[in-house]
């Protein structure tokens, strides 16, 4: 199973461990984690590392 971490490109803030799916939805980044817990960002996919499984995002700013 690969697992990933998602990360913000500016600060390199962890925003979710062990990461199972990643889903695209309009503006939306939507993240499930290994157990099923989901989160959602406004933001774009800036990069994926599978070998060293990393996700890197862009958070877009909340006016």
């Amino acid at each position: 199973m690969c697992l990933a971490n998602v990360y913000t490109d500016i600060d390199k803030k962890l925003i979710m461990s062990s990461t199972s799916s990643v889903k695209v939805e309009g503006d939306k980044l939507v993240f499930r984690d290994l157990f099923g817990v989901r989160k959602e960002i406004i933001g774009t996919i800036k990069s994926i590392d599978l070998e060293n499984n990393v996700v890197i995002i862009h958070q877009n700013s909340l006016p």
